[in-house]
């Protein structure tokens, strides 16, 4: 099979047009052999990705049940170079009628991590997908505490999208076993990616309804406050100003104060806000600006 009629094949595979799907098969019958469909599993895009994933990604079933159900030798637990699976193709696109039949129907393993380590529920939490987030945590082993490698649970992925919703499932679900502030290897706690990524929303969510604390440090000595002033959420850093003043003038473990990496990442209006509640800035901090930390946890 040459390169151009796999190419049309992963296109055929993604349209979502059934009858086209079987065609552009029928053709390669003719014109390679029956024995040639066995080949359909070698075809793959330059990252690993085959049909079953381009299927995986389109917003029609048919397709996908055609090529995991049909005698082409597809697995529906082939992984791409990075580790994805075809259900975990169809979560990030979002299409959970995709996800749902290819675990419930077809055999696809809910807990498959891709190199990151992320399963099923963690990327139904990251892409807000609220109704897919319920079913996958009432109908598979996906557990609210599963860890992607670098320990964040799907509670983590949901912060720092801001998705609301996903997190009050997450934390309603598991009748409190998850704990709001569970930390990822580096210490962050949801709420300090939620500060980190400027979602004010998620904040107050964590703070005000699941009690977050406010208090918690990265293993490097950051706080929320440090996470939005590093980057320049100045919203968000007014908000933890209201609630906690003296964040301002805790020092990180290397001695950093929250407005020194608000000067270091050039945030001068962030710098303004942080200026009334923190230490003086040293005479050469608009030069320090002009040189932005690299960013750390």
């Amino acid at each position: 099979m040459h390169k151009q009629e796999e190419a049309s094949l992963l296109y055929l595979a993604i349209l979502g047009d059934i009858d086209a799907l079987r065609a552009g098969i029928e053709l390669v019958r003719q014109r390679h052999g029956s024995s040639s469909l066995r080949k359909l599993a070698e075809v793959c895009d330059e990252y690993g990705a085959g049909l079953i994933h381009y299927a995986a990604r389109s917003p029609h079933l048919p397709p996908l049940q055609y090529l995991a159900s049909g005698d082409f030798g597809l697995s529906v637990r082939a992984a791409a170079e990075f580790g994805n699976t075809p259900a975990h193709d169809a979560v990030v696109s979002s299409h959970p009628e995709n996800v749902i039949w290819l675990v419930s129907e077809a055999g696809a393993d809910p807990l498959a991590a891709d190199r990151e380590g992320l399963n099923l529920l963690h990327l139904a939490a990251y892409t807000g997908q609220r109704d897919l987030t319920d079913w996958l945590l009432t109908n598979t082993t996906c557990c609210a505490d599963d860890r992607a490698r670098n320990g964040a649970t799907a509670l983590h992925f949901s912060a720092m999208k801001g998705k609301i919703n996903v997190m009050r499932s997450l934390l309603s679900w598991s009748l409190r076993s998850l704990d709001p502030d569970c930390r990822m290897l580096n210490g962050a706690t949801p709420l300090y990616l939620a500060c980190q990524e400027g979602y004010r929303l998620a904040a107050e969510c964590l703070v005000d309804e699941f009690r977050s604390d406010l208090d918690a440090r990265t293993s490097r000595g950051l706080s929320c406050l440090h996470a939005a002033a590093q980057g320049g959420h100045v919203g968000m850093v007014r908000w933890l100003l209201d609630r906690r003043p003296d964040l301002a003038r805790e020092p990180d473990g290397a001695g950093a104060m929250p407005i020194h990496y608000a000067a270091a990442g050039g945030h001068l209006d962030t710098v303004a806000a942080l200026a009334p509640f923190s230490p003086a800035l040293p005479p050469n901090w608009q030069a320090l600006s002009q040189k932005p930390q690299q960013q750390q946890q």
